[in-house]
């Protein structure tokens, strides 16, 4: 979490996120704009918002997934409130549902797993005393619900990503999935329903998806084997696609609309996962747990997932 300051952006930083397929290539439709050097917080243009290098660097871009602007819209956010893990651990949670589950993401088994906390910036007085003041960027931290998290796929995360907040920019939304309106504003307190987790007369609906995360833990899934997951399939797990994962079978290829980029190679996904997600990350694993459609994964969750069913977005059916 932190304040503005100026942009340290520059075009072959945004020239980089395209030749990996993170960014969309610019057009005249002008689909993304670099900061002037002398602006020290965002004049957002109509009909964009600001993202930051480190979110494309983790699986968002545009347009954005249905899964992405739900969870932004029920949980009263905006884009720069996230932070780059956060972006991370939506990506590897959308590649766990598509890749392992055969399902799209699902919201409810997301509020069962994941809840928000609110991050303040840390601000230090005349006196030599620090304040926590309200912070309008990465100020919405996504953590595992402690009570959850053995029972959730494991992985660390970097406690810091430091250096990520002067990588904004100015994105163009697209106007028929359209993420949450800039306005800059900075939350002082958190929400209400920040703290909802799955209804408990709901739970009946996801238990199917609860016990096949806890047989993919036990059989070796690990978080960096989520990101590999898509990373080796050349997707953006948070932008709207034609195919999930599950779907992306050989007689489909070369799945355009769902693959923006080659896959990586073993070399290329070691080097990313370890700049994400910290040096000391294992990778490869000790055990890998291959993504649908392998044959071995379906059948080690096939038994459980006829209790999981595509749960809604609570008053958010008109997203397309």
């Amino acid at each position: 979490m932190a304040n503005w300051s100026r942009s340290d952006v520059r075009l072959a930083d945004l020239e980089s996120l395209v030749a990996r397929g993170q960014l969309p290539p610019l057009t005249g439709a002008v689909e993304w704009i670099v900061p002037d050097s002398n602006d020290r917080r965002p004049d957002c243009p109509d009909g964009y918002v600001v993202s930051f290098v480190a979110f494309h660097e983790r699986g968002f871009s545009v347009p954005a997934s249905r899964f992405l602007r739900g969870v932004l819209h029920e949980n009263g956010l905006e884009l720069q409130h996230l932070n780059p893990n956060g972006v991370l651990m939506m990506s590897a949670f959308a590649t766990l549902c598509e890749g392992y589950l055969a399902a799209a993401p699902n919201f409810l088994l997301f509020r069962h797993f994941f809840s928000f906390a609110l991050q303040k910036e840390s601000v230090s007085m005349g006196d030599g005393r620090k304040e926590q003041h309200p912070a309008p960027i990465g100020c919405a931290g996504l953590r595992r619900k402690t009570t959850r998290s053995t029972s959730y796929i494991p992985g660390e995360l970097p406690t810091s990503n430091k250096g990520w907040h002067p990588g904004w920019f100015y994105l163009k939304d697209d106007p028929a999935n359209p993420l949450p309106k800039f306005t800059g504003r900075a939350l002082s307190q958190p929400l209400e329903c920040w703290t909802y987790g799955c209804p408990s007369a709901e739970m009946k609906k996801i238990q199917g998806g609860i016990d096949a995360v806890a047989k993919l833990r036990q059989h070796g899934l690990t978080s960096q084997g989520l990101v590999a997951a898509y990373l080796k399939r050349g997707v953006v797990p948070l932008m709207r696609r034609s195919l999930g994962l599950w779907q992306m079978v050989p007689d489909k290829a070369p799945w355009e609309g769902t693959a923006t980029a080659p896959p990586m190679t073993e070399d290329h996904v070691r080097a990313h996962i370890r700049r994400i997600m910290g040096p000391g990350v294992p990778y490869p694993p000790d055990v890998v747990v291959e993504a649908l459609p392998s044959v071995a994964t379906r059948e080690l969750v096939s038994s459980l997932l006829c209790l999981l069913c595509r749960a809604v977005f609570p008053s958010f059916s008109d997203v397309p």
